[in-house]
């Protein structure tokens, strides 16, 4: 077997199958992590004390560098403090919009014997102002701000991670000026509510924050370090060998897969789990109607007629095809319920391509493992049982 790897995110050491993108919790590897090319657009997204500025020292006092355990263990996330008075207490970073859509991400920690209960993640692109807030105490997203003058609604999640009390807040946008100067803001605030907010605090808050991420982009990706420059991710690819490991004379493709909660579904034919590296047909990917297991041929999809659950849940997909008979897709122990004749040809396949097709598209952003290739059109029942 021979893997090809292009890019150099998240790769962890070894050579050959072993050295590829990998996914981990507290267990060990889950498998491949599969995510598309992506640019932090912020700078110093970990250091808030350096180019972020406080609102006003009388109101806030200085961001301290390293003073809690960051989520991936280090400890590097910075700590954010009030002042004993009434006004605005946030820290601000600079940055330029364009016209696009922004996703925002940041990490904040709870600190229980001395809370900072809400705070609110607010952009600015020079006109419009959108924010969200986030209630840290419960882990859920608060009042997120309206519709703007005709400009979109912002939406918001939020995430547990796997350092308790750390959350991965976001807020996605639509922002309208052209080259604005425009700003990131953290706002301390005292109650639920999207905005700079006023308020009088005790002056005993503390707040945890780091990795900050500024993404053009309409979900968050994860975590790219930044200093005094943004960075750019390339797109994680992987491939294997499509001369004796798959047929488009007959076959059957299965695979477990979990895409990242906050990752959006990419038209015409949604996220790939098996996809030809060189054109646009894919064995397995997730229907952009309903998320469902489906196959497509190049010309005509099939499958995707049983909705699946959403995104963050991990899904035992498959998919086959026979000459002279039909191809159909499902997942989880479900037999097909939707089957579309096959016409012969995934085209000319140039290589297997693990969570994405066609030169690098329909990136999964998430993780997929056990993916076996069958000579065989396997019976629904036999794939029932195999993905149950």
């Amino acid at each position: 077997e021979v893997w090809t790897i292009n890019g150099t995110a998240k790769v962890f050491g070894g050579s050959g199958s072993s050295s590829i993108a990998a996914k981990w919790d507290s267990t060990g590897p889950q498998g491949y992590f599969e995510e598309g090319s992506r640019i932090n657009a912020i700078v110093q997204s970990n250091d808030l004390t350096t180019t972020w500025t406080i609102s006003n020292a009388a109101d806030m006092n200085a961001v301290v560098a390293d003073q809690y355990v960051s989520t991936d263990g280090t400890t590097t996330m910075d700590k954010i403090s009030p002042k004993n008075t009434t006004a605005v207490h946030s820290i601000d970073e600079a940055f330029t919009f364009t016209a696009a859509v922004y996703t925002c991400a940041i990490d904040f920690r709870y600190i229980p014997a001395t809370p900072q209960r809400w705070v609110a993640i607010i952009l600015n692109d020079g006109t419009t102002t959108w924010g969200a807030s986030f209630d840290l105490l419960n882990g859920v997203v608060g009042v997120v701000s309206a519709a703007a003058a005709g400009i979109g609604t912002a939406t918001s999640t939020i995430t547990a991670t796997a350092q308790p009390n750390v959350y991965r807040c976001t807020i996605t946008t639509t922002t309208a000026m052209l080259a604005a100067a425009g700003t990131v803001k953290i706002s301390c605030n005292a109650t639920d509510t999207a905005t700079l907010e006023s308020a009088l605090r005790a002056g005993t808050e503390l707040l945890g924050a780091g990795f900050v991420q500024l993404e053009a982009a309409a979900f968050a990706s994860s975590y790219i370090p930044t200093t005094t420059v943004a960075v750019t991710r390339a797109a994680d690819v992987l491939t294997y060998a499509v001369a004796g490991n798959i047929s488009n004379t007959i076959g059957t493709v299965l695979a477990e897969y979990l895409q990242s909660p906050s990752a959006t579904l990419v038209n015409p034919t949604g996220p790939s789990i098996l996809g030809d590296s060189g054109t646009a047909a894919v064995w397995l990917y997730i229907a952009a109607t309903n998320y469902s297991a489906a196959t497509f041929d190049g010309t005509i999809s099939a499958g995707g007629s049983v909705a699946q659950p959403a995104n963050g849940t991990w899904i035992k997909g498959w998919a086959k095809w026979e000459t002279g008979g039909n191809k159909s897709a499902s997942y989880n122990g479900i037999s097909a319920t939707s089957t579309t004749s096959y016409d012969g040809s995934y085209g000319a396949p140039t290589a297997i391509q693990i969570g994405g097709r066609g030169a690098g598209g329909a990136s999964f952003y998430g993780t997929i493992r056990n993916v076996k290739v069958y000579a065989s059109a396997l019976p629904d029942a036999q794939l029932a049982a195999l993905t149950a």
